[in-house]
């Protein structure tokens, strides 16, 4: 009962059992293990936005057991991030650019260091997922799937659509009478391609 309502204290974020370990990830962020690959020569439309806005260097979970009568804690740093896109993360950047330092979460109704550990894991990665965002529309493409991976490919795709991979955290089919059906998806990433 507990843990269900700690999973319903942080909206967005689904509790996960791996190993012994309770995790709470996003719950766009597990991926589903597609791959939708483009060939930037097919991308009719791309739209991406860098911003480091929200984003933080570290965040930092208290909470205390009152069973065993003492306080409880958790960090999270840019190691934690999953890098999606393989290069620069957002929380190393913003360290970098003195922006946004370290996050605090205190008083948490949690007993456990895992649990205060992996709930700083999910909202530093909930603020870096927003680093990098955008969109393209395709040909259409009845496979691409929420919570896959998109991948651009192709000679002339410049940086940094080139060897980067993206979370795809919405598809948009379109039809219109007398035109090609398209496929529109949004996507972001924690990371930039080096």
């Amino acid at each position: 009962e507990f843990l269900a309502q700690l999973q319903g204290q942080n909206p967005g974020f689904v509790m996960r059992t791996e190993k012994k370990k309770v995790r709470f990830v996003r719950a766009d962020s597990a991926g589903d293990g597609t791959t939708e690959k483009v060939e930037w020569d097919n991308i009719r439309e791309l739209r991406l936005r860098h911003s480091l806005e929200g984003v933080v260097a570290a965040v930092k979970a208290i909470g205390y057991d009152p069973v065993k009568g003492k306080q409880t804690k958790g960090e999270a740093k840019a190691s934690d991030l999953k890098k999606i896109s393989g290069g620069k993360d957002a929380a190393t950047l913003a360290k970098k650019f003195k922006l946004g330092k370290e996050l605090c979460f205190d008083n948490l109704s949690t007993g456990q260091d895992t649990v205060c550990k992996e709930m700083a894991k999910a909202e530093l990665q909930k603020r870096a997922d927003k680093f990098v965002q955008g969109n393209i529309e395709i040909e259409f493409a009845p496979k691409a799937r929420s919570g896959g991976t998109l991948q651009i490919e192709g000679k002339n795709a410049p940086w940094p659509m080139t060897k980067a991979k993206f979370r795809i955290s919405e598809v948009t089919h379109t039809y219109r009478d007398g035109e090609a059906p398209f496929t529109t998806i949004e996507f972001y990433s924690d990371s930039l391609p080096t």
